[in-house]
This record gives C-alpha cells, sequence and structure tokens, in this order.
C-alpha cells in the first residue's frame, strides 16, 4: 500500500470511532452544526490584493518526522491571522499529522472576531461524509477534498453536501487527471499538490506544467499551489503561472517569526521593530515569538537597566531560541560598498536579521568604554549609545553601533545629516526625542517633519513616544527604516505582551495601507418602527461576511433605520454611502413615490419591501414577502409548474386576512395558479383586495368552504382566529396534505399554528398503528422571514444566498427563545446526511441534496411616470 492508501484505511477506521463517540444525531444539532458563523471561502482569497497565504498548522508529516508537536494551535493562528493570512489550513489527521479537531476549534475561537478573519480550512482525508458534518460543527469554513481519494461520484456528492452546509470545498489535485475531473464536476478552488500522496516526493513544477496543459481556464476558477513553497521567490514563480493562492506549512511551522514570514511570502516589506528595555527572560522570549526585530537591553542608568547576570541570561536564552550564535554582522572592511554608506548597513541589518532575529542591542548612555566592553562581552550582537558619546566612541567598541540623536524643538534636518555625512562609521541611526533628565523612554515624541528629511537621504530607526495609537501614522508619515519602543508597550511601568505583539502588527502593516479595522460608512438599512428586535440585521451581515462583501471597495453592511419618519428615510436612501435596504411597517407604501422604478410584482401588491440602488443612484423597490409565500409553497407540495402557470392537479387555497402582507400572499397564490378564498372579518376589505387578483374570491362565512390545500395567515395573533377544522381535514380524503402558512414569526406558536399542531397530534394518535404521517403542515413565519431575506440578499448582490451561512446567526438568536425547545422548521434544518461506509470501496449514494432556495426568475420593472 502507498503512504496515501494507508492513510487513508486508517481514517475510515477512525470514523468508525468518532461515529460511536458522537453520533452524527448529535452533530446535526442545530446548537452544534451552526454554532460557527460562515465566510466564503472563495471570496476570501479573491479579496486579497496580491497571493492569498494559505498558512498552514501542522506538527508533524509522515515524510519530515515530528515538526513542532508543542504548537499551540489557537496562539499560532491567532498569529498567522494578525499577519495576514487569507486562509488557516489546520491538520485535523491524528495518526500520520498528529492533529486533532480540537486544534481547529482552538484556532477558530482564537481569530473569531477579527474584523478580516482568515477563512478555516479542515486539512485531512476525507473518506465519509461524517467529517463534513464534523468541520462544520467544529469551526471550519472549508474542507479538503483530494480527488485520488475519492471516485467522481463520492466527489460528486461530497461537493453538493459541503455546499449545502455553505463550505466551498478545496479540491487538491496532482496530475492531468484530476485536474479534468475537478474541473468537470465543477470545482471553485483547485489546489495543485506539488507533493505526489503516493510517496511524498515533491516535484515543484507539478503546478506550472499542470496550468499550462489547461486549454482554457475559468474564470470562475481560483487556482492554489500547495507544498514545498518556502519563500518570495517560490510564490512568484506561482503567481506568474495564475496561481491566486499558495499554501504554506512547514516553512511556518519551523520559521522563527511565522508573522514575519507571511509579510515575506506576500511582499509586504515591513518596518523593522526594536523592543527596548526588556528585563528578563520570559518577556524576552515572547517578545521574539511576537516577531520582533531588535531586542534592546539597557545599561544605562535607568529604572529598564539589567545587571551583567540578567543579560547573559537574556541573551543565551534568545540565542537558543533564535539557533544562531555566531557573528551575523560583517564588518565594513569586508565588503566594498557601491552605495552610500548608511543604506548599505541597512541592508547588512536586514539581512542579519534573516539569519538570526532578533538581533540582541546593548544600549548605553555616556558609559565608559570598559562598561561597553564588559556588557558586549555577554553575546550582544550590536551597541547602542544614546547618550552624549562623541564619534569617537562609536568606533572604539568591537561591536558594530548604533548612534542615536535627541531631536529638540529648534533643531533642523541638516543638523543631523551634516555629522552623518561626514562620519560613516555607525551601521545605524536613531532619532529620539530630547529630555534634559533622560537619554530615552520619555513617552514624547518629536516633530516627524525632520525624522522623513531625514529618511529620505539615509536609514533610520525611529523612536520617541511611539505606542500603538500612534504607530501606524508615525510609519505612514516617516517610512522609517526601523522604529524603537520602550515605554509605549508598559503598563504601570512594566513591560506588557500583549501590547508588545499590537505594536510590532501595526508597525508591520502600517507602510503597506491603513489597518483593516479602519471605519467604514453603513450601506444597507432596514427602515421602520419599531424594529429593535429585528434579526435581518444579523442575518444579512453573516451574508455579508461569508462572501467577503463587508471589506469590498463598497462595502456591505446592514443596519437599523428606526423612525417614523418617511422623509428621513428618502433622505437616507438618497445618500451615496446608502446602497438600499429593506422597509417595513409603516414605510412599505409611504415609500414607494421617491423610488424611481417599482417592480410588476411591487405595484401590483401596493407595498415594497426591498430596495436597491445602481451605480448611478437609481432606486428600484421589490416586494420579497410574496417570493418568499411562492417559493416555500412551491417547495412543500412539490409543484413544477411555470410561474403564472395552473398547476397540473387542482388547489384550493385560502388567504386569512386583508392586510398589507394578505396582498404579498394574493400575488403569490394567483402566480401559483392556485383558486383561493380571502377572508377576513370586513367582508367588503376582503371583496376589494379579491378584485385586484387572478383566481381570487371574496367569502363572508368559512363553514361554506371546503377543504383547502393551502391557507395562507397574515392576521395578528392578537386577533385569536382560529380555522374550522375541517378546512385543514379532508374527511374524503384523509391522506391529502393541507400546508398552513403562517407569516408572523413572534411569537412562533400563534394561535393559528397551536391550532395545526393540535390537529398533528391527534393524526399522530389516529395513525399510530400504521405509521402514517400526519397531513397537515406548517409552514412557520420563521420560514418567511429566512425565505425573504435570501431573495432580498440575491436582489441586493447578485449572487446565490449562502443559505446555511444566514441561517445559523438567525437560529443562533432565537435560541434562548422561540426555538429553545422543539423540532426546527424544515427549511432551516440542516441538509440529510449521506449514507456511508467504513468499506474502501465507492459507496452507492443517492442524488445529492437540492441546491439553497432560489426566487422564481425576476419580475420586469416598469418605469414610473415623472
Amino acid at each position: 500500500m502507498s503512504v496515501l492508501e494507508k492513510i487513508c484505511a486508517q481514517r475510515r477506521l477512525d470514523v468508525v470511532e468518532a461515529k460511536a463517540a458522537s453520533p452524527l444525531a448529535s452533530l446535526l444539532l442545530p446548537q452544534n452544526l451552526y454554532k460557527y458563523p460562515l465566510i466564503h471561502f472563495p471570496s476570501r482569497l479573491a479579496s486579497e490584493p496580491g497571493v492569498a497565504v494559505m498558512a498552514e498548522v501542522k506538527r508533524a508529516s509522515p515524510s519530515k518526522g515530528d515538526i513542532a508537536l508543542d504548537i499551540v494551535a489557537g496562539k499560532q493562528g491567532r498569529v498567522y491571522a494578525e499577519a495576514g493570512a487569507a486562509t488557516i489550513s489546520c491538520l485535523t489527521e491524528p495518526t500520520w499529522f498528529k492533529g486533532t479537531l480540537q486544534d481547529m476549534r482552538d484556532i477558530r475561537e482564537a481569530i473569531e472576531g477579527m474584523e478580516k478573519r482568515p477563512a478555516l480550512l479542515r486539512k485531512d482525508f476525507i473518506v465519509d461524509s461524517y467529517q463534513i458534518y464534523e468541520a462544520r460543527v467544529y469551526g471550519a469554513d472549508t474542507i479538503l477534498l483530494i480527488v485520488a481519494t475519492l471516485s467522481e461520484k463520492e466527489l460528486t456528492d461530497f461537493l453538493a453536501l459541503s455546499r449545502e452546509l455553505g463550505m466551498e470545498p478545496l479540491v487538491e489535485v496532482a496530475n492531468e487527471a484530476e485536474m479534468k475531473i475537478a474541473l468537470k464536476v465543477g470545482s471553485k478552488v483547485i489546489g495543485i499538490n506539488n507533493r505526489n500522496l503516493h510517496n511524498f516526493h515533491v516535484d515543484m513544477g507539478t503546478t506550472q506544467r499542470l496550468m499550462g496543459d489547461i486549454e482554457h481556464i475559468p474564470n470562475d476558477v481560483i487556482f492554489c499551489a500547495l507544498s514545498g513553497i518556502q519563500n518570495r521567490t517560490d510564490v512568484t514563480d506561482f503567481t506568474e503561472h495564475g496561481v491566486k493562492g499558495v499554501l504554506v506549512g512547514e516553512a511556518l511551522m519551523r520559521a522563527s517569526s511565522p508573522f514575519n514570514k507571511i509579510l515575506e511570502l506576500k511582499g509586504v516589506s515591513g518596518t523593522l521593530v526594536k523592543i527596548c528595555g526588556l528585563q528578563d527572560v520570559e518577556t524576552a522570549i515572547a517578545t521574539a515569538e511576537a516577531g520582533a526585530d531588535f531586542i534592546g537591553l539597557v545599561f544605562a542608568e535607568s529604572r529598564r537597566k539589567v545587571d551583567l547576570v540578567k543579560a547573559k541570561e537574556i541573551v543565551d536564552a534568545i540565542k537558543a531560541w533564535r539557533k544562531c550564535n555566531s557573528k551575523v554582522i560583517p564588518d565594513a572592511c569586508e565588503k566594498n560598498y557601491e552605495e552610500d554608506w548608511y543604506s548599505s548597513r541597512a541592508k547588512d541589518l536586514t539581512k542579519a536579521i534573516d539569519t538570526a532575529r532578533p538581533l540582541l542591542v546593548g544600549v548605553f548612555a555616556n558609559n565608559s568604554i570598559e562598561d561597553v566592553e564588559a556588557a558586549a562581552a555577554v553575546g550582544l550582537d550590536i551597541v547602542q549609545y544614546s547618550g552624549h558619546e562623541d564619534w569617537g566612541m562609536v568606533t572604539k567598541c568591537s561591536l558594530p553601533s548604533i548612534k542615536a540623536f535627541h531631536v529638540s524643538g529648534s533643531m533642523t534636518s541638516g543638523e543631523i545629516l551634516k555629522p552623518l555625512a561626514e562620519q560613516q562609521t555607525a551601521v545605524g541611526v536613531l532619532l529620539d526625542t530630547f529630555d534634559p533628565k533622560a537619554a530615552g523612554g520619555t513617552g514624547k515624541t518629536f516633530d516627524w517633519n525632520i525624522a522623513g528629511e531625514v529618511q529620505a537621504r539615509c536609514p533610520l530607526m525611529l523612536a520617541g513616544g511611539l505606542n500603538t495609537s500612534n504607530i501606524t501614522a508615525a510609519v505612514q508619515a516617516v517610512r522609517p527604516f526601523a522604529v524603537d519602543v520602550s515605554s509605549g508597550v508598559e503598563t504601570e511601568g512594566v513591560k506588557d505582551i500583549t501590547k508588545i505583539r499590537s505594536f510590532i502588527r501595526l508597525a508591520k502593516l502600517a507602510a503597506n495601507g491603513p489597518p483593516s479595522s479602519s471605519i467604514r460608512p453603513p450601506t444597507h438599512y432596514i427602515f421602520g418602527t419599531p424594529i429593535t428586535h429585528s434579526p435581518s440585521p444579523i442575518m444579512h451581515n453573516s451574508g455579508f461576511r461569508y462572501y467577503g462583501l463587508h471589506e469590498t471597495t463598497t462595502p456591505f453592511e446592514y443596519r437599523l433605520f428606526d423612525t417614523p419618519d418617511i422623509e428621513k428615510v428618502a433622505s437616507c436612501l438618497r445618500d451615496p454611502s446608502t446602497l438600499g435596504g429593506s422597509v417595513t411597517i409603516p414605510h412599505k407604501q409611504t415609500v414607494m413615490p421617491f423610488l424611481d422604478e417599482i417592480s410588476e410584482a411591487a405595484k401590483t401588491i401596493g407595498a415594497v419591501n426591498t430596495i436597491v440602488k445602481d451605480a448611478s443612484g437609481k432606486l428600484s423597490g421589490h416586494n420579497t414577502d410574496w417570493i418568499a409565500i411562492y417559493s416555500l409553497i412551491r417547495e412543500r407540495l412539490g409543484l413544477t409548474h411555470r410561474q403564472g402557470e395552473k398547476p397540473t392537479i387542482n388547489l384550493t387555497g385560502l388567504v386569512i386576512g386583508a392586510g398589507g402582507t394578505a396582498h404579498a400572499a394574493c400575488y403569490a397564490l394567483s402566480q401559483l395558479g392556485i383558486a383561493y378564498h380571502i377572508y377576513n372579518r370586513t367582508f367588503d376589505k376582503a371583496q376589494e383586495l379579491a378584485t385586484h387578483f387572478a383566481g381570487a374570491t371574496a367569502t363572508d362565512s368559512l363553514d361554506s368552504l371546503s377543504f383547502s390545500d393551502v391557507v395562507v395567515g397574515t392576521v395578528p395573533p392578537t386577533a385569536d382566529f382560529r380555522l374550522p377544522p375541517h378546512l385543514v381535514q379532508n374527511k374524503d380524503n384523509p391522506q391529502q396534505t393541507a400546508l398552513v402558512v403562517e407569516l408572523v414569526y413572534h411569537p412562533r406558536e400563534t394561535p393559528l399554528l397551536k391550532q395545526v399542531h393540535t390537529v398533528q397530534e391527534r393524526q399522530q394518535q389516529d395513525h399510530a398503528a400504521t405509521n402514517s404521517n400526519t397531513h397537515v403542515v406548517p409552514i412557520e413565519g420563521i420560514e418567511i422571514l429566512l425565505a425573504q431575506g435570501l431573495a432580498a440578499f440575491e436582489l441586493w448582490t447578485g449572487r446565490p444566498a449562502p443559505r446555511s451561512a444566514m441561517t445559523a446567526p438567525l437560529l443562533n438568536q432565537f435560541k434562548e427563545g422561540l426555538y429553545a425547545t422543539g423540532t426546527i422548521p424544515p427549511s432551516l434544518a440542516p441538509p440529510p446526511p449521506l449514507p456511508t461506509t467504513t468499506q474502501p470501496v465507492v459507496v452507492a449514494m443517492p442524488p445529492p441534496p437540492p441546491p439553497p432556495m432560489l426566487p422564481p426568475p425576476p419580475i420586469p420593472t416598469i418605469r414610473l411616470r415623472s
């Protein structure tokens, strides 16, 4: 057996054990399956301006053995995320790769809530649909499907199930035949593995060959390179051949600073960072792990001063951690510099850091040369003079030196540049704030314009009053070679590792644009009152996040706009920052005169609940309530006839009420071709409504009606309405199904639904002996809310609504209320499981689950007369 065959055989055995420990039924519970909101994997990759780095957490591998068994997965994942990884890949195979599902959950918890979090990939050998549900439960946004381990039918079925759960998979190929299969089944993200999984040999030419073999590269497919990537050169080799993403594992796991390694892979030239004034081994190691390029130990008189014994402990610990104890900065005489002195030495420092990050800097201020040499002997890499030392002092120590300048209010850049031109002896220049009482660590800034003028001529290290609040502005203003901080990362005089990590991250990313957390204006609203408890924002924002639309140039965000004033609504709609929104009571009708265009359906219904704004600012009004009613009735009754035509079987309907939502119900039934009655306690209103819709007849007595196939309730629960039993129980044909649609979603059990549930219980008792199904079926209000929201989402975005991603937060919001107990409505329930086997043979599977519900074809719009 090959390595791949051995792994897959073991994974089948593992799945049997997993099912015994956690039955599939427990995974399917909504509180488990929908615990974590999703983001759309392809959109997250596509949103990266350059290469999308897929950073892997991997403890071991069959080819390399143990790599990092003691790694803390959540901590590693957080570092990847902060460095800008587009995806975090987590190995969950336990035997050869030593990974676990708990590793993946820990990563998910560590990155949850980040403004632009990475997608989370379950990287494993998926041989059973059970593993796909596991992935969803443990927080994955996507899974790996390996073509080499699956039949074409298994691959097709697993793709369909994963998508039904809201996860677009990464499909792995390693040869031309597998590439053809991946494209044939409709894969949207294809990873080309440079490693042969049968023998684990790496051929870095695999990706280029397979990309070159594709005759017509589909525009909607993202290609990624997997395995063997070590550096930026490897990345550019792949991106030149049309690759968008690269998956990097071992190189990151072995990197002294995974944060900086990701920046390197992305081609980001991050500012170097020096953390000064460390006084203990624990903080020094944590600072190195956070990605610091220099660590400063203070030997001058200061509250941060360390003695030689403590300095030796810190130096030895850092050198053991960085695995480099030799001299790393070349002497000036060893090189023939063809460019200016300080630019050349800055390159020397950068190369030294690549070899032995972080470099150890001893900081002195007016110390004797004997003090400097004694401190240097503990193993420092560089010395820094921060006092009034003359340039002669710089040449006396055997180690390379950094010379500090203290900038006062009256100093000009020329006063700094002149001695630098004359004295080319230091390896670096540092600018700090002048203070007559201290040589550094004052927490005070100086005029960054001076620093910018110096940096334009000479690479410098910027110090003086830097902290997490101003470092982004400082780097973007000065563009320094490096930054130096001490008091700015302290809390009550003690180094704070949380502040250190944040400072390093902000400094590294600042030169490449503003941080991702910059404030953006909201772009979608729900207009109405009262709307405080509306679930629509969490539902739509989850959909926007799934596709990464909240991070685009024109970001999608959904907020409440609670007002009874239609003029304020109209003003907000015309604001350039508003792209549209939802409309509820009391504005569904009053907003219509303020729109440029209204759909045929909305005009017929006489109400708008969804507004779309196009690029020119034109406002279009739509009604998605009828789409929800239409789609769910069609789905539950299994209707297949075209919109507007009569069904192949005779169906009758009943609409209860004559208010605004009753209009949407009538329009839906008319579009379904169902003949129906309208009942309202005020007969005149029912009669008036019936004149507007085909197939409608008003009635003033429910007792005179016979059985109805579809009943739509639109009256408020306070009306305490009850149906005559014969309307939902056909005595002539007890097997006939009655569909009862409730448009109210709160409270969950309205008087109408309570009556339906009573009938269901009685039918269950009557037919218990024959195991017959009940024949009155409800569609709950929460299902209508979701369905109309999905339709609105598609109008706004032009993309298929991510049903699973939008359902999960909806259920979570109501888990303590509407759905704390009882069953979940069908359209909110998870997809049915696929049959599986533990044998290494092709599984005979049923057709894949149906795709997420989409609204019927769009209705043509008409322009209103001005």
